[in-house]
């Protein structure tokens, strides 16, 4: 701009003009039109030049130049604003990491993005993250220490950033019926007391969630207008205790990846894997010796404890039978995986629905693959690697 305006002659707000003119003829698809209103502004510019002492020769080269520098530059001010936030994000990155870290995260569920990606990346960090506790947690995701991060309880759905503050200035609690004793009235309302037991912030008095979900709708129920805090108490004593004698409502695996997924938008905490399972999977993982779940998959074929969740048989334009696999990794992760006919052949009496195994998983741009990323005419080869599955 000021080359222009210097050198030839333009009003600041020409230059201005021409700046936007050269970020278009900095793509590769050129309207006719602007490449005219370059010429006539180059025409204007030399006319400039030569009025302050310059050959046609060195106009022609500055504008040439100024073109091809249009492809890819900014301003100072630009790259120095950039640079700021770079250095002071590695910094803080660096001194303090945790705090980094949970207001990273938290910004990432505020706005809607890959919450899981970035939960994975901190682990590898080897910093936990916690889902939400009743008398722990901020409004939004915090540091409990160097390797401990929770969730903030605004982070579950049903919990507005109004409620989470009501609950975190009355804390702490003694348990669940405490808690609705000190919240009463303050715009805490019934769902939003499911959601915290769903995923979790009441675990301190008991893990069987489904229970105490139940204990709260009977007491809900009969409670109706009472205020007085000792009548409250007996029907939440009842109410409790109706509900711990009931039969058949243990919670599993699936009932928390149920409540996860409601309330927190993934499966970030709970696995279909057995502790032992993963103890065992990282000692292989230290070796090299196996793909750990789904992000860690490259080109290059190996092994990873899969959990299988449905098959779902084929038949190829050969008339061949094979199969999808929906698969589940150590993380919670699902993902969709073909088994051609050559190795469905060999494996299908091995594996079923429900079941833990090792699959020989590549990446393949965006998709994952069962086998090698090559073409496998040996059929020993292919019976070879098929039943390499445990």
């Amino acid at each position: 701009m000021s080359i222009f305006n210097v050198i030839g002659g333009f009003s600041l707000e020409e230059t201005n003009a021409i700046r936007g003119l050269m970020k278009k003829l900095g793509k590769a698809d050129k309207s006719e039109e602007d490449i005219k209103k370059w010429d006539k502004a180059v025409s204007k510019f030399t006319k400039g030049a030569l009025e302050n002492g310059l050959t046609k020769n060195e106009a022609d080269n500055i504008a040439n130049d100024l073109l091809g520098m249009s492809s890819y530059s900014f301003n100072k001010s630009h790259a120095t604003a950039y640079s700021y936030i770079a250095v002071m994000t590695l910094y803080l990155s660096h001194y303090f990491k945790k705090y980094f870290l949970a207001s990273v995260l938290q910004n990432q569920i505020d706005d809607s993005k890959d919450v899981f990606s970035s939960i994975q990346s901190i682990r590898n960090q080897n910093i936990e993250v916690f889902p939400p506790d009743i008398n722990k947690s901020g409004v939004e995701v915090s540091a409990l220490s160097d390797s401990k991060l929770l969730l903030g309880l605004k982070n579950i759905k049903k919990v507005s950033v109004t409620s989470a503050e009501h609950i975190v200035e009355r804390r702490p609690y003694e348990n669940l019926f405490d808690f609705i004793t000190k919240t009463e009235g303050k715009k805490i309302r019934v769902d939003v007391i499911k959601a915290l037991i769903s995923v979790g912030a009441f675990d301190f008095e008991t893990p069987e969630r489904k229970r105490l979900l139940l204990a709260l709708e009977i007491f809900w129920s009969n409670k109706k207008s009472i205020k007085v805090k000792e009548k409250l108490q007996i029907i939440w004593d009842k109410a409790y205790k109706e509900a711990m004698s009931i039969k058949g409502l243990n919670v599993d695996n699936s009932d928390l990846k149920e409540f996860e997924n409601e309330y927190l938008g993934g499966n970030f905490f709970t696995s279909s894997f057995p502790n032992n399972l993963l103890i065992a999977f990282k000692k292989l993982k230290e070796r090299n010796l196996i793909y750990y779940n789904f992000n860690e998959a490259t080109a290059i074929p190996k092994k990873i404890p899969v959990y299988i969740q449905n098959i779902r048989l084929h038949t190829d334009k050969n008339g061949n039978e094979m199969a999808f696999l929906i698969i589940e990794d150590v993380l919670g992760q699902t993902q969709k995986v073909p088994i051609f006919a050559s190795f469905w052949t060999h494996i299908k009496d091995v594996i079923s629905n429900n079941s833990f195994c090792f699959l020989q998983i590549y990446k393949n741009e965006d998709s994952y693959m069962f086998g090698a990323p090559r073409w496998i005419s040996n059929k020993k080869e292919i019976e070879r690697m098929a039943k390499a599955i445990l």
